[in-house]
């Protein structure tokens, strides 16, 4: 039976739906925000891609080359190291400052 495609302000199934064309797409896929879309985990942070929204020191482009252990394990990730692409200098930034999305987009744009 195919159901017409509807979107996510409409869904009413627990678990999956069918659309006229076919396509199977998971409940959670329909309902994801943004915000859980672009979820970031400190620990999942080394070698991403960050574009700077206005260049630093001329560089736009940039790298997590290091996740900044804390001394004591039981305390949480604050710092991550960005390298420049362009002209391989390092940045030191509090990880949670990439989620700023006036002042960093995810990947190379």
């Amino acid at each position: 039976m195919n159901l017409p495609c509807i979107t996510a302000n409409q869904c009413h199934s627990p678990i999956r739906l069918r659309c006229a064309c076919e396509t199977f797409l998971p409940k959670a896929m329909l309902n994801n925000s943004d915000e859980q879309m672009n979820a970031l985990h400190p620990k999942k942070l080394l070698l991403t891609k960050w574009t700077a929204v206005k260049p630093i020191a001329k560089n736009k482009h940039f790298l997590v080359s290091k996740v900044i252990e804390p001394e004591l394990p039981e305390v949480a990730i604050e710092w991550v190291e960005l390298e420049a692409v362009y002209s391989k200098s390092q940045i030191r930034l509090a990880w949670r400052d990439l989620r700023d999305t006036a002042q960093w987009k995810q990947g190379w744009v």
